[in-house]
């Protein structure tokens, strides 16, 4: 938390196997620390993370009741637990479910999660009888989620899994079913949180880290992948290794980099991107050819889900708030009176080259592949550090785009590079969707100045939606091309809703433009 600029905020799981097959006496003395550890742990986040603490409730120790409706008041305690009514998670002919029910029943706690996760007979049944169903037992937040493709779920999700339409239909249904009263349900929940607070959305699996420790200390990316699926480091982490901070930092750069750059086609340009992220990670990782038998007329981010949520007004003005921190100072990393680490120097020792990032110097990076990550997932990296960074010279016959890409779009604002080359990559890749956007936000601008405009292959069509969802790429393309051209605080009047967006804006980065002078 301390380590990296970019995390703001951390959740808590307790998961097993089965967490209350441990000594009773463990959890006595455990679930009281742990929420005083993380209670201490909020003070250095911007909202308060709580422990999410599941079980089956099939326990015969009845002990495990008392110590949950002794915390069950505890602000961040929250019982979790989970409703799987095609597996045979209550034994033949559901002969534990009404256990199930009684323990859920009898503890009081002010936050009880159910756990749905949407397969074929889920989807295929009324959600006000399952609202009826466990209202009554005191859940309060129904969390559904899709899904999984990995570990011991492969099978069970060839012969389970169901269109993301269906899926979409349910929630749906979930959402009006008129029994729900003040029960809250993910996703439509955090979906709301994204739009107000104009942040990215999160229980998809796209955390910046899904981070998982094992009871031996070892340490992995993704709590759904385990055993051969186990995503790891270039060496194994454990919790007690001294370098740890910075080693988890540096190695989960892989997968935050598929986290912010895998899309589908149809989420070029879709409104809900920025809090989406191009839908549930676990599917952005199966073939196109899978990810299609399941698509049809929705997508596994549920944009009808998301058209939901944005009638209910939520509203984040994410321009004004990004122009009144640029004017406080900046936040890109500053080269100047730092030590320079070379990454050549350290192509054959992975020890020397934590530690020498984890000093937070200017790093200048090489070509290709550096202890198994790239030099976009290094950038990201180094991102997260607070470090500056020279990114290395393009490879022309095969250049990263989502590099470029990440650079203009605002997710590496700390490279250092030879923007003429960068520009160059752009107009000499505008067949690639994410080039094609940034070239035609370009012409918005030149348009709109009465300038020069770049010459774009017919029969494409046009991409790029003159709005707020291209702001960063719009801003840095005001910033490197057009800044000269704006006469002091531009204004155009137009009946273009999209023209007077962008009028403000180039006013705007005038003004940032100004004011970074003068702290100079």
């Amino acid at each position: 938390m301390k380590l990296d600029k970019r995390l703001k905020n951390i959740e808590w799981e307790v998961i097993g196997g089965e967490t209350t097959m441990m000594p009773f006496e463990f959890w006595e003395e455990m679930l009281p620390y742990t929420l005083d550890r993380i209670e201490r742990i909020n003070q250095f986040c911007e909202k308060k993370g709580s422990l999410n603490f599941l079980t089956n409730l099939i326990y015969k120790d009845k002990r495990y009741t008392d110590l949950f409706n002794k915390y069950g008041d505890h602000d961040l305690f929250c019982l979790y637990t989970s409703w799987e009514p095609d597996t045979n998670r209550f034994g033949n002919n559901d002969k534990m479910y009404p256990r199930f029910k009684e323990t859920l029943a009898s503890i009081n706690a002010k936050e009880k999660i159910l756990d749905i996760i949407l397969t074929k007979t889920v989807c295929e049944m009324e959600p006000e009888e399952i609202i009826e169903e466990f209202d009554k037992l005191g859940i309060t937040d129904y969390s559904i989620k899709q899904l999984s493709p990995y570990g011991s779920g492969k099978e069970f999700f060839k012969h389970n899994m169901v269109s993301f339409d269906k899926m979409s239909d349910f929630l749906t249904k979930f959402h009006h079913a008129k029994n729900r009263r003040n029960a809250t349900f993910t996703p439509l929940e955090e979906m709301y949180g994204a739009m107000s607070h104009g942040t990215a959305f999160q229980c998809n699996g796209n955390f910046k880290y899904d981070l998982s420790i094992e009871p031996n200390g070892l340490t992995h990316f993704n709590a759904n992948q385990t055993m051969g699926d186990m995503v790891g480091g270039f060496k194994p982490i454990f919790v007690d290794d001294h370098d740890w901070p910075v080693r988890v930092l540096f190695e989960n750069s892989g997968e935050e980099t598929n986290k912010l750059t895998l899309k589908r086609s149809e989420c070029v340009q879709c409104e809900y991107l920025r809090y989406c992220n191009a839908g549930w990670y676990h599917y952005k990782l199966l073939s196109e050819e899978d990810y299609r038998k399941f698509a049809g007329d929705e997508c596994s981010g549920f944009k009808k889900v998301w058209d939901l949520a944005k009638q209910s007004g939520f509203y984040h003005d994410y321009t004004e708030i990004n122009h009144l921190k640029s004017l406080g100072g900046t936040m890109i990393a500053d080269a100047s009176n730092k030590s320079l680490i070379k990454e050549k120097d350290f192509s054959d020792n992975y020890e020397l080259f934590i530690d020498a990032i984890g000093r937070l110097g200017h790093i200048e990076m090489k070509a290709g592949s550096l202890f198994g990550k790239s030099p976009l997932e290094r950038a990201i990296a180094y991102e997260s550090l607070g470090c500056s960074y020279q990114i290395p010279p393009f490879n022309l016959i095969s250049p990263d785009l989502d590099m470029v890409n990440h650079m203009i779009s605002g997710v590496l604002p700390s490279a250092k590079a030879d923007r003429a080359e960068v520009w160059r990559l752009v107009l000499g890749n505008l067949q690639h969707s994410d080039m094609r956007v940034v070239a035609e936000c370009y012409n918005h601008i030149a348009k709109l100045l009465g300038l020069e405009l770049i010459k774009i292959p017919n029969g494409l069509g046009e991409l790029a939606v003159k709005d707020r969802r291209n702001e960063e790429i719009y801003k840095n393309l005001l910033d490197w091309h057009f800044v000269d051209f704006i006469d002091g605080l531009y204004s155009k009047e137009s009946e273009d809703e999209g023209d007077m967006y962008l009028s403000e804006l180039a006013r705007m980065v005038f003004v940032e433009k100004a004011s970074s002078n003068l702290h100079i």
